[in-house]
């Protein structure tokens, strides 16, 4: 936990209480923002009224480097909640009931029946565990209760430094299932090494995929196709992932938990595996798991770029600026990034890397501050530091297509946002011989879009480019 001499008090969007009732899942996220104040300057204060807390709020504990520091939260009928510890400064999860969900051993929550308490315990504190901490319970409507904890070091000998926290203390390596044959020979003669970034639950929806778009990616010799998943602490998910892990062969689960704010961490999983298991392979594709995907329009757009270098392509977000909007969700303190404006980056739910950018990428990424912001962080920040140029591929569309347009989707390699229970539907159109189109996709088809820098302009673009190519269509 990163230290601070300024308290950060927190405006917070929160966990909806419906998935504190289905943790440890924790599919969805927490996000938040902080507003930094003088460290006193909140009192402490009654518990609010209508509220199910006994602890008074903002209460303040003192504690000296090297102690333990016991954090309450007493809790009306606790039995009948889900509670949840935050750190607010880096709006890290650090615990759910009793389970953990960080990486720093000397954290442990623990429940008192006789006095309806939870405890946040931290061993061995130090003075970068200064900060607010947020025990959320899963009631309609939610509560929250902060306590502040303040740790001294009159010797000056048990500070660890302060600055935000490093992706490289956050992120861990490794993988729980790694599927580490899926990709014959390190991927020699492979094109496209494709990863579908999904959540431990979403088994209904990777089968789904299996049977649509993905299906001729599983098929091909020259792509490799595998899902991307984090850890769960749900036994039973856990072994019905293994058991698809055992089926399909195609499972890649990295050994942090899964998390909204953990989706850079994802996506450095992606190049990790990739760059161990699969490093031969020409290009690797990040893709989430709510897109179509044309394997076959992706191939044809690779061999047209297969001697581009160092490049990552998608929908490149020009002039990007980051959000110090202390409500926003998106919001990101200039401890992580002090500049007025992030590099260019391609928007996160699809992009292709070229496979000599991987390693230089997760390197930087990995010696810069963790930012949780996923797209900026790989394709952005990091691709910058490495000297990766970032391309814009219009056909990569990370916006919503609606289901009926059977020819839009033929032209494109993604469209974003499709609903799972759309999918047979548009794959079976898609793949109908009967169903005319006025074009075909080509790698210079959407060329006159690739120069737009507004976002706006961009999705016009397409949208305008389609309607007018596609007057003639039938069926669509």
């Amino acid at each position: 936990m990163d230290g601070r001499d300024r308290w950060c008090t927190s405006r917070q969007l929160l966990l909806p209480p419906l998935l504190l009732l289905l943790v440890p899942a924790l599919v969805p996220a927490l996000v938040s923002a902080e507003k930094c104040e003088p460290l006193l300057r909140d009192e402490e204060s009654p518990p609010a009224a209508n509220t199910s807390f006994i602890s008074n709020n903002n209460t303040l504990l003192e504690v000296e480097a090297g102690e333990n520091a016991v954090l309450p939260c007493r809790v009306h009928q606790p039995h009948t909640k889900r509670v949840a510890w935050v750190y607010q400064p880096s709006r890290r999860l650090l615990t759910v009931q009793d389970r953990a969900f960080t990486q720093d051993k000397r954290v442990s929550a623990q429940f008192f029946r006789h006095t309806e308490m939870w405890t946040l315990y931290i061993r061995n504190v130090n003075t970068n565990d200064t900060g607010i901490y947020e025990c959320q319970l899963s009631s309609h409507p939610w509560e929250r209760l902060h306590v502040r904890l303040r740790v001294t070091d009159p010797a000056g000998s048990n500070s660890t430094g302060n600055g935000p926290l490093m992706t490289r203390d956050y992120y861990e390596p490794g993988f729980r299932i790694a599927s580490d044959t899926l990709c014959p020979h390190h991927g020699a003669g492979v094109k496209v090494m494709m990863m579908v970034q999904s959540a431990p639950g979403n088994a209904e929806i990777r089968q789904v995929l299996r049977k649509t778009w993905a299906k001729p990616a599983i098929e091909r010799e020259d792509v490799v196709l595998g899902f991307l998943l984090a850890r769960t602490n749900d036994s039973a998910v856990q072994a019905a992932i293994q058991r698809e892990s055992d089926t399909f062969g195609d499972i890649i689960q990295a050994s942090f938990v899964d998390h909204y704010n953990n989706l850079t961490l994802k996506s450095l999983a992606t190049l990790e595996w990739f760059d161990t298991y699969c490093r031969r392979a020409q290009f690797v594709l990040k893709v989430d798991d709510d897109l179509f995907v044309s394997v076959d329009n992706l191939v044809t757009f690779i061999e047209h770029h297969q001697n581009e270098r160092r490049v990552v392509y998608g929908n490149v977000v020009y002039d990007p600026k980051p959000d110090r909007n202390l409500e926003s969700r998106y919001y990101t303190s200039p401890e992580v990034w002090d500049k007025p404006k992030y590099p260019k980056y391609t928007g996160g739910p699809i992009y292709l890397i070229s496979s000599d950018a991987t390693r230089g990428i997760y390197k930087r990424v990995m010696e810069r501050p963790y930012l949780f912001i996923e797209d900026v962080t790989i394709t952005g920040i990091g691709a910058q530091l490495a000297g990766v140029r970032r391309k814009r591929a219009p056909e990569m569309f990370t916006y919503h297509v609606p289901s009926s347009k059977t020819c839009l989707f033929r032209l494109l390699i993604g469209a974003h946002q499709i609903p799972t229970e759309d999918l047979e539907d548009i794959w079976r159109r898609v793949q109908d011989p009967h169903i005319e189109c006025p074009q075909q996709y080509s790698p210079t088809l959407w060329d006159q879009c690739v120069g737009l820098k507004l976002q706006e302009s961009l999705r016009h673009c397409v949208m305008m480019m389609f309607s007018k190519t596609n007057k003639t269509a039938k069926h669509d």
